[in-house]
């Protein structure tokens, strides 16, 4: 995925999109992180580190269903 600073956008409408989208992108996986956690408890976290949660809880979903295993054990 391109970063900001790889955008190829010239129109002012076309920046305004691609910044909004990457915005959305970082704040989405951020407030997924955040619902278990009450609001005035700091925590510390990077977008590295929530893709990285997200990968292996998919990646945990896919083998479970492929190998047909009780998520329970």
């Amino acid at each position: 995925m391109d970063g900001l600073d790889e955008s190829q956008a010239r129109s002012e409408e076309n920046i305004y999109s691609h910044v909004n989208y990457a915005m959305t992108i970082v704040n989405i996986p951020k407030a997924i992180i955040r619902k278990d956690i009450e609001e005035d408890q700091p925590i510390s976290y990077s977008v590295r580190d929530i893709k990285t949660e997200l990968y292996n809880q998919y990646l945990l979903e896919r083998i479970i269903i492929n190998y047909d295993i009780d998520p329970e054990l």
